[in-house]
C-alpha cells in the first residue's frame, strides 16, 4: 500500500503542474488575468503540500498510512475542484463568456457588490449555477442573447457573497429556527407522536441548515438588488423547469426548497422594501398559475415553511443586505451615461406584459445595446 500511495501521489503532482502550465498558457488575457493568478496560487498551494507529504520521511509508515492516504484524498478533491469548475472555464474562455462577465461587472457595480467581480462562464449543464470557493458562475449557453433569466445571475453572485458574509446575513435566525424545530418537537411529543414521526423533524432542520437557508437568503439577496423582476423570474423558473412546486414536504430531503416556499421568500423581501405595488402583481400572476399548475399541497406542508419562519429570515437577510452596502433596487436611477441593468431587467418583464407581440424585437434592440455598451467599456 506504500508503494501505491506515493505512485498516487507523484501522478497527483504531475497533474497539478499540468494544471499550472494550462493556467500560465492563460495569463496573456488581460481580462481574466487576476482571476487566473487566485486560481494558480490556489494550485501552488495544493503542489507544496503533495511535495511536502512526498518528502515526509515517515511516508508509508504502516501504522500512519491510513491518515496519509486521507490526506492524499483531500489533496485530490481540492485539485478536483479547481480541474472541473475554473480550469474548464478559463480554459474555454472566449468572447460570449467576455461579454457577459462585463453584464456582470456593470451589474456589481451598480448594486455595490462588495467583492471581486466571479468569473462567468457561458457554459452551463444544468441552468444557472455558482461555484463559491472558486468566484465562478456559469450560465446556459444562450444567455447572452436574451434579458429574462439574467436576474438569476443576481442569485448566483448571491451564493458567493452568502458564501463570505453568512454571519452577516443570517443574525439570529439560527436560534429562531431551532427554537422552531425544538417547539413543534415538544408539541408533537405532547400529542403522542411516535419517535420515528419526531425523526422527521431532524430531517427538516436538516434541510433547513443545510441547503435550505442559503438558498432562501440567496433568493432574498437578488430580491434585494435586482427587485421584481427576480420574482418573475422565478415564476418562469417554475414554469420551465420545476412544476411540483410543492416539492420537497415534510420528510423529504432536498437540496432546494419548493417552488411555492421560494416565491414567499421572495415576496417578503419585496414587502420588507416596500414594494407593495410589485409584491400584489406578483401574488395574482402566481395565483393565476397555481389553476394551471395542478400541483397540489401535501399533508404537513406548512410545517416546513411556516411564514414566521421565511418572514424572519427575510428581515435578518435585509438587514445584511444593508450592512455589507448593497444598493437596494428602489435606490436604482437611470442616467443619461448609464445602462442601468436592474432597472432594464425589470422594464423587460414589463414590456413582456404590455406588449406581448412585440417584445422579442424590442429585446434583440437592448441586447444590441448592451453589447455595444459593454464593447465601448472595453
Amino acid at each position: 500500500m506504500d508503494t501505491l500511495l506515493k505512485g498516487l501521489l507523484l501522478e497527483l503532482k504531475e497533474r497539478c503542474l499540468a494544471i499550472q502550465r494550462i493556467l500560465e498558457a492563460k495569463q496573456s488575457d488581460s481580462e481574466i488575468r487576476d482571476y487566473v493568478d487566485e486560481i494558480h496560487t490556489g494550485a501552488n498551494q495544493i503542489l507544496r503540500e503533495i511535495e511536502s507529504l512526498l518528502a515526509d520521511p515517515d511516508l508509508g509508515n504502516a501504522r500512519l498510512l491510513p491518515n496519509q492516504f486521507f490526506s492524499f484524498s483531500r489533496l485530490a478533491e481540492r485539485l478536483s475542484g479547481i480541474e472541473w469548475h475554473p480550469l474548464s472555464s478559463i480554459t474555454r474562455y472566449d468572447d460570449t463568456d467576455r461579454y457577459i462577465g462585463r453584464l456582470c461587472s456593470l451589474l456589481a457595480h451598480q448594486i455595490n457588490y462588495p467583492l471581486a467581480c466571479p468569473l462567468v462562464s457561458g457554459f452551463s449543464s444544468n441552468y444557472y449555477g455558482a461555484y463559491p470557493p472558486y468566484r465562478l458562475v456559469k450560465v446556459p449557453a444562450t444567455e447572452h442573447l436574451f434579458l429574462l433569466g439574467l436576474p438569476d445571475m443576481c442569485h448566483e453572485m448571491a451564493h458567493i457573497l452568502f458564501y463570505n458574509y453568512k454571519g452577516d446575513f443570517l443574525g439570529r435566525f439560527p436560534s429562531t429556527l431551532s427554537s422552531y424545530i425544538r417547539g413543534e418537537k415538544d408539541r408533537r411529543n405532547s400529542e403522542g407522536a411516535s419517535p420515528r414521526y419526531q425523526e422527521l423533524y431532524d430531517t427538516l432542520e436538516a434541510n433547513w441548515k443545510d441547503r435550505w437557508t442559503t438558498e432562501f437568503a440567496c433568493d432574498m439577496i437578488a430580491t434585494f438588488t435586482v427587485g421584481p423582476a427576480f420574482g418573475r423570474t422565478h415564476l418562469r423558473l417554475c414554469s420551465s423547469l420545476d412544476p411540483d412546486i410543492f416539492t420537497p414536504g415534510f420528510g423529504q430531503y432536498s437540496t432546494h426548497p419548493s417552488g411555492e416556499s421560494r416565491l414567499r421568500a421572495i415576496m417578503a423581501m419585496l414587502t420588507d422594501m416596500e414594494l407593495n405595488d410589485d409584491t400584489q402583481a406578483i401574488q395574482n400572476s402566481w395565483d393565476k398559475y397555481l389553476v394551471v399548475n395542478g400541483s397540489r399541497k401535501p399533508m404537513e406542508y406548512d410545517l416546513c415553511y411556516p411564514d414566521m419562519l421565511i418572514d424572519s429570515l427575510a428581515k435578518a437577510v435585509h438587514s445584511g443586505c444593508l450592512k455589507v452596502g448593497l444598493v437596494p433596487y428602489k435606490d436604482q436611477r437611470a442616467s443619461s451615461d448609464d445602462m442601468n441593468l436592474p432597472l432594464l431587467l425589470n422594464e423587460a418583464w414589463s414590456i413582456l406584459f404590455s406588449d406581448t407581440k412585440n417584445y422579442a424585437n424590442w429585446e434583440a434592440k437592448q441586447v444590441k445595446r448592451l453589447k455595444d455598451y459593454a464593447a465601448r467599456g472595453s
